[in-house]
């Protein structure tokens, strides 16, 4: 699971979602929950950073804010927005311990940026299709839709 101030790749699915200068920017919560953490990071390099284009794996030094949403069940949910090569700004509207429900909009990125989501892997199970998975159909990736695609389905156990 996804532990408080931790981020880690090894129990945890990622789904990385790029939004170009003319998708919507606007972020949503992935499920009802309450905001726990918000941490902004400058991007390293120029004052501001550098703000390489998000889809470059680079794009991790980039200005971000890390949300952490906390479920009733304890269950956390990771959401990194970070800004891309023409975002300058982003935009939390929420304070941390808002209550939020799911598909609630809590802040926004301006401009191309990538909106990281990461949850645990004991739970949940990506219900889109990624471009690591050769599907002809998507050879970039599924796209995804803010508050309408379910990008993660829970574990039946």
């Amino acid at each position: 699971a996804v532990k408080k101030g931790e981020e880690s790749d090894t129990d945890v699915w990622r789904v990385a979602i790029f939004m170009s200068p003319l998708d919507v920017h606007v972020n949503r919560s992935p499920f009802e929950s309450v905001i726990e953490i918000m941490e902004h990071r400058v991007g390293k390099g120029r004052k501001r950073g550098p703000f390489l284009p998000a889809m470059k794996k680079e794009s991790e030094n980039n200005e971000r804010v890390r949300t952490v949403f906390l479920a009733e069940d304890n269950t956390r949910i990771e959401v990194c927005q970070i800004s891309g090569a023409l975002a300058r700004t982003i935009v939390p509207w929420l304070p941390i311990d808002s209550k939020v429900r799911r598909g609630q909009r809590y802040g926004m990125i301006r401009l191309g940026s990538r909106v990281d989501v990461r949850v645990p892997a004991s739970k949940f199970k990506p219900a889109v299709v990624s471009a690591e998975d050769g599907n002809s159909q998507f050879p970039k990736g599924q796209f995804v839709q803010a508050g309408s695609t379910i990008i993660f389905k829970p574990v039946k156990k």
